[in-house]
């Protein structure tokens, strides 16, 4: 429900069906207004239509009624009808009592029948038309552009029925005695009932889960309070100050919202408390300007149409736009480093050319329909797409090959066929909500619903079940897996108040009166409080150990200082937003960059070392020359593979892929070589590594289960590993090939509490309720506040460990009296270690260490990845060459010199501990192609570091946790207890391996995405048509919620609207071609933990055309001068 905090009215939008196609979508959703209670227009007192649009000629000016209730007047005038001021629609009258309306984005609307005065047709700019039909006055039936048609049936003037063909899905409809629509109920027979007051207006809806929301409204028609079964909300309207104050309470909290508008109704402040924003206009109702609640102002600029020319930050830095063609598209952005970006169009209005800041340009081609066919990218590489007869994309033409998709009537995704020929297949219920995927080897996932269409149960690939409750309020509530039971609490606002674990064992959240988090508490009780601006920005942070972090920003809300024990890191940026400096106590770091915003230098000028770097037209990172003159070369194929690298120490590495972009091959230039093979569902079979005499140095081949978990691996020179699991996905047990077991339990919340083995014999695990580990057979752990491990002591042996205000490790001192120091860089990057009194520097390339220095900055190592986080290819160790061989898991099992005969070998038990290792190589990079500490026994995973004895990490993850994945919720948890499938790079408690993983599998324990499934899917696989419908209906839910509740802004909102529907196309190429690479190498480039796996797919058109719609919206800010409250 939803209420104009201006008005007073409510406004409650429903969609009964909708289906993306070719051109306009086929949108059935209807509206119900408080101000048109009295208003029946055959779908119930108060309620419109999406169609239900209509013309009134008075003669000297025609009004054009639209569905919200909104009515633009046109004034004739020498012939021409003028639009009302704001409003860039054209009307014009092809014949007597005819007219046709083109609207800003290209669309015309025909009204061709004067006895009902109705819309006829709705055509894009692409000539896609839907046809509107009537029996009489009323609409009996919408057809789009393929045939497809919404078939509308009355009685009584009442629609009873809506009918979609041609798979005769039905909605139907009752009314009560008045005339009102009482209750609506989809196929599979759930309902929503809404009742009335006596006189008039909607008093309550009771959904399908039976949880009922009450409206009440005061003597002059608004809404005073809406009540929902865990919270209610009152407004206060005040006419003479021109205020109205809404007060949430959930018998909790109490949160009062104030939202302030001027004498012509636009929303001019919001706030809570003496917190608020600020919103100007200029003399046409454009937004000019917006003050944020620290009184930093962004200003806007428009045309006499409306359309915006100039943005400028509160630092005055500014984004101009200059618009060409019949519909004034945006022809070029010139951007805050004056860096200008060129857009062509074709003549139906379809971008066909965009030339970036280098002059490197990108082409596009459209069939008649508007469907991009042809994506030429910077290179001359060219993408190729179809579609089936109702606008789905049913085929993607790479370079390497072809992808296939098929689709239901109803755009369902039902079939995706990758490149190399292997096909998944998708099944859904009766409301397109996805049942079942079955993989290329026909195993299956299946998902389970309720009435309101959360997912209550999921049935995976080993048929293990997993169950979701929620809240009258839709909130998850309850994951029950086979670990046990997590629970969630939630306050009136939605904030989860507490989570408790399988264990039993409470978390506690706090929030201020803006929902931002003020303290929270873990189970052993220890508490951290957080302090915010009044832009929302972390003040202040205080930890359990009483730490205080102390943050600062510029105007920009960009953050330019960090204050912690021990250290102050400061940042500055370029008028762009790209972070040109970082430094602390310890280094100093320097970016630059190129016309597309693509880090050029990367400087550690603390130290004076320069790393610069080099791309192609395509984004490519083609040059990379080190701090020693060294220089890098990357050579890729047609679909931007990366197929050759060569180094400064005179080593080349080849690769070559399958269709589908699977590596099949390396060869390295001392004649090793290693292959790789995949089964049907992609996953790697085997991988191995020989020498020049065809001795294998790393050999492995792999066993799956239906879930994807390995569960052999028939190791050369050794013989078969056989794993099993939990159901909750954990290794509990291994056989290695000379016979000896291992056996691991764990508890509700995923800790380790016992390992039998004939290596570690027996070992009982003890944790407090923060999943602190306390004892492991005779060692002892101590914590600090933080839940970092301080004390260690076995057997006698004391292990001290210090740590900074990031809770980042900074000392470790051993009983032997060795003593290791660390220092991180303002990124958080590790930058130096000293080893009693031995200095070793490191300097990164991204997040992949690049070289290691002595204290006199002499190079000592320096290494090679294929660009990667942790693909390393071969090391320079004390002036000499090697190459790495790598096996599953990114593991370097074997080193090879520059002969190829091998110098080093490793062998490690599933967690990481070393068992067997041959050669005197000092070589750091080893489990799972991380550094490993000798002296300490512990592996750094870049944001913290790893103990492989115990399997677990030595502080906790500082990252969000992903409330729905229970398995996700132990902040030390090594990859969620499964060593044998997944790695942990970047030391996060959801790995990167585990997301993609469900990735892969689609949504897999996602509840709160897999709703929406048959939407996602369609816009992850059918990007280029399906993304750019996800726009159009991303600007009609806007339209939905921002102007349909009587709006008086808006002209200017759909001045907003437009521009973010033109964009849609353009951006979503723009954001894969420009920015997303941009933020994303720059991430990487400057140490942030990101990956880079885009290619010109029609998943990134669709991702693109999302980006685009929340970014234009804070782009053309109109979309948001009045706000509306949701409850």
């Amino acid at each position: 429900m939803q209420v104009n905090s201006f008005t007073g009215n409510l406004f409650l939008p429903r969609t009964d069906f909708y289906v993306a196609g070719t051109g306009l979508p086929l949108d059935a959703s209807f509206a119900y207004n408080s101000a048109r209670d009295t208003l029946n227009v055959s779908f119930g007192l108060g309620w419109t239509f999406q169609y239900h649009i209509s013309y009134a000629n008075r003669g000297s000016a025609v009004d054009i009624l639209h569905a919200d209730g909104r009515v633009d007047t046109y004034a004739l005038q020498n012939g021409n009808y003028i639009p009302p001021i704001g409003v860039f629609d054209r009307l014009e009258q092809p014949q007597t009592g005819q007219f046709r309306l083109t609207t800003v984005d290209g669309e015309t609307w025909d009204f061709a029948d004067p006895s009902h005065r109705k819309v006829t047709q709705m055509q894009d700019r692409n000539g896609n038309v839907l046809t509107f039909a009537y029996a009489g006055s009323a609409l009996s039936g919408v057809t789009d552009a393929v045939g497809r048609t919404l078939t509308l049936s009355y009685a009584n003037g009442l629609l009873q029925a809506l009918t979609f063909a041609p798979t005769s899905r039905t909605i139907q409809y009752t009314y009560n005695a008045e005339q009102r629509l009482h209750s609506v109920e989809d196929p599979t027979g759930n309902r929503v009932t809404y009742h009335y007051f006596e006189e008039g207006g909607l008093k309550d809806v009771l959904d399908a889960r039976g949880n009922l929301f009450t409206v009440n409204y005061n003597a002059s028609g608004q809404v005073n309070k809406i009540c929902s079964p865990v919270s209610n909300m009152t407004i206060t309207y005040n006419g003479s100050s021109g205020k109205t104050f809404v007060t949430e309470n959930d018998g909790n909290q109490r949160v009062v919202t104030t939202y302030t508008y001027d004498a012509d109704g636009r929303a001019i402040a919001q706030g809570v408390g003496d917190i608020s924003i600020a919103l100007i206009y200029d003399e046409d109702n454009n937004l000019s300007g917006q003050a944020d609640a620290n009184g930093n102002v962004t200003q806007f600029t428009h045309d006499a149409e409306g359309r915006i020319l100039t943005h400028q930050d509160a630092l005055s830095h500014s984004v101009a736009y200059a618009y060409a063609g019949p519909d004034n598209q945006v022809s070029a952005v010139v951007d805050k480093r004056g860096n200008s970006t060129l857009f062509g169009f074709d003549g139906a209005g379809n971008m066909n050319a965009i030339t970036l800041p280098d002059g490197s340009s990108m082409g596009m081609e459209y069939n008649g329909q508007g469907d991009l066919t042809r994506y030429t990218d910077g290179r001359g590489n060219g993408y190729t797409l179809a579609y089936d007869a109702n606008g789905n994309l049913s085929s993607a033409t790479y370079p390497s090959g072809t992808e296939n998709y098929a689709y239901s009537q109803t755009g369902q995704l039902l079939g995706f066929t990758d490149m190399n020929q292997h096909t998944t297949t998708y099944t859904y219920d009766e409301l397109d909500r996805l049942e079942k995927i079955t993989n290329p080897l026909s195993e299956t996932q299946e998902y389970f619903y309720d009435a309101s269409g959360n997912l209550t149960r999921v049935v995976d690939e080993r048929r293990v079940e997993t169950n979701y409750a929620y809240s009258a309020s839709d909130q998850l509530t309850q994951v029950t897996t086979p670990a046990g039971i997590t629970q969630y609490q939630y306050d009136g606002l939605g904030n989860i108040t507490q989570v408790t674990d399988a264990n039993g064992h409470h978390r506690t959240l706090q929030y201020d009166t803006q929902s931002r988090i003020k303290k929270t508490t873990d189970g052993a009780g220890f508490a951290t409080h957080f302090t915010y601006d009044a832009n929302g920005n972390i003040l202040s942070r205080t930890d359990g150990n009483g730490d205080v972090t102390t943050y600062q920003y510029d105007a920009l809300n960009r953050l330019i200082q960090k204050s912690y024990r021990g250290n102050t890191d400061v940042f500055e940026y370029d008028a762009a937003g790209n972070m040109v400096s970082a430094r602390n106590n310890q280094v100093s770091l320097s970016f630059t960059y190129d016309a597309l915003n693509r880090v050029v230098t990367r400087t550690v000028d603390t130290w004076g070392k320069t790393i610069r770097y080099q791309y192609d037209a395509a984004g490519n990172r083609t040059q990379m020359i080190d701090a020693e003159g060294g220089v890098t070369q990357y050579t890729y194929d047609a679909s931007n593979r990366l197929v050759v690298l060569e180094n400064p120490q005179g080593q080349s590495f080849s690769f070559s892929y399958d269709a589908g972009g699977r590596l099949l091959t390396q060869t390295n230039s001392n004649g090793t070589q290693a292959e790789f093979a995949y089964d049907a569902a992609d996953r790697l079979l085997s991988v191995a590594h020989i020498n020049p005499t065809i001795d294998t140095l790393v050999g492995q081949a792999f066993g799956y289960n239906a879930k994807g978990f390995r569960t052999s691996m028939v190791e050369a020179g050794e013989g078969q590993h056989v794993y099993t699991y939990d159901d909750a996905d954990r290794l509990t047990g291994v056989s290695y090939p000379g016979g000896d077991q291992e056996s691991f339990t764990f508890d509700g919340a995923g800790n380790r509490t016992g390992l039998q083995g004939a290596l570690a014999g027996n070992v009982a695990y003890q944790y407090d309720a923060g999943d602190r580990l306390l004892s492991a057979g005779g060692t002892t752990y101590l914590y600090d506040g933080n839940g970092n491990l301080t004390l260690k002591i076995s057997s006698g042996d004391s292990t001290v460990y210090e740590y900074d205000g990031e809770n980042r490790l900074v000392g470790v001192q051993l009983s032997s009296g060795s003593w290791i120091q660390y220092a991180y860089d303002a990124l958080g990057n590790r930058v130096q270690s000293v080893e009693n009194g031995v200095i070793t520097r490191y300097v990164h390339d991204g997040v992949n260490v690049l070289a290691d220095y002595n204290g006199q900055n002499t190079l000592q190592a320096r290494y090679t990845s294929a660009l990667l986080e942790d693909t390393w290819l071969g090391a320079e160790i004390d002036g000499q060459v090697y190459t790495y061989h790598r096996d599953a898991l990114s593991s370097v099992k074997s080193v090879t010199n520059s002969s190829g005969a091998e110098v080093a070998s490793y062998a490690y038990d599933v967690y990481g501990n070393l068992t067997n290792e041959q050669g005197t190589l000092e070589n750091r990079i080893r489990y799972t192609g991380r550094e490993y500490e000798a002296t300490t026994g512990l592996y750094f995973y870049r944001t913290r570091y790893y103990d492989p004895e115990v399997g677990r990490f030595l502080t906790q993850d500082q990252a969000n946790i992903q409330i729905d994945r229970p398995n996700g919720l132990n902040r030390y948890s090594y990859v969620e207890g499964n060593p044998v499938c997944f790695n942990d790079p970047g030391g996060n408690v959801v790995p990167f391996l585990i997301g993609a993983f469900h990735v892969a599998n689609v949504i897999r324990f996602s509840p709160i995405v897999i709703r929406t499934a048959p939407y996602v899917i369609r816009g992850v696989l059918a990007g280029a048509r399906i993304g750019k419908t996800l726009a159009i209906r991303g600007t009609n839910f806007v339209k939905n919620t921002a102007v349909q509740v009587g709006n008086r802004t808006v002209n200017a909102t759909r001045v907003g609207l437009t521009k973010l529907h033109e964009a849609s196309l353009k951006a979503s190429i723009y954001v894969k071609e420009v920015a997303m690479p941009a933020l994303t190498r720059q991430a990487r480039e400057i140490g942030s933990i990101t990956y880079n796996f885009f290619k010109p797919t029609p998943q990134s058109f669709a991702f693109g055309a999302a980006f685009t719609a929340v970014n234009e919206i804070f782009t053309y800010p109109e979309i948001n001068t009045k706000p509306n409250i949701t409850k």
